[in-house]
C-alpha cells in the first residue's frame, strides 16, 4: 500500500523535474526612454501572441551609460513592450519604428513578432517606440 504521504512527495518531485526541464529561450535587449533617465518602475513584457499571457520584469543592468534587460521566456513568439508610470501614452513596443532608426520619415509603428526556439538567445531587442500612436 502506498501511503498518500510518499505519493504527494513523488507528485511534488515529479512536477519540480518536468518545470525545471522544460525549456526556455531567451529575449533582451537595451532600454530608452524619452528623457535624461531611465525610471526606476520601467517594465518590460513579452506578450505572448498565442496565449496572449504576458511575462514581464522590471530587473535591469547597467553598464556605463547602456541599460539592459533580458527575459526567460518560453519558446514561440511574442510582442515587447516597455511601460512606466511616468508615461501616460501606450506603452513602448519593439516595433518597425525601432529598427528603422527611430526616424520621423519610418512611417510604421506595427510592433514586431519576435520568435525564439528552445535555447536559443534573440538580442538586439529593444522596446523603445515611446511615440506610437
Amino acid at each position: 500500500m502506498i501511503r498518500p504521504a510518499l505519493v504527494l512527495l513523488l507528485l511534488g518531485l515529479s512536477a519540480g523535474i518536468t518545470q525545471a526541464q522544460s525549456p526556455s529561450a531567451t529575449i533582451s535587449g537595451e532600454l530608452s526612454y524619452p528623457s535624461d533617465h531611465i525610471p526606476q518602475d520601467l517594465r518590460i513584457c513579452a506578450i505572448s501572441l498565442l496565449t496572449r499571457e504576458g511575462i514581464c520584469t522590471s530587473r535591469k543592468t547597467r553598464r556605463g551609460r547602456v541599460t539592459r534587460y533580458e527575459l526567460k521566456v518560453p519558446p514561440g513568439s511574442y510582442h515587447v513592450h516597455a511601460t512606466t508610470a511616468e508615461w501616460d501614452g501606450p506603452p513602448a513596443y519593439y516595433s518597425e519604428f525601432v529598427t528603422c532608426g527611430l526616424d520621423i520619415k519610418c512611417p510604421s509603428h506595427k510592433p514586431i513578432a519576435v520568435t525564439v526556439k528552445a535555447g536559443e538567445r534573440r538580442d538586439g531587442v529593444h522596446p523603445g517606440d515611446w511615440y506610437a500612436n
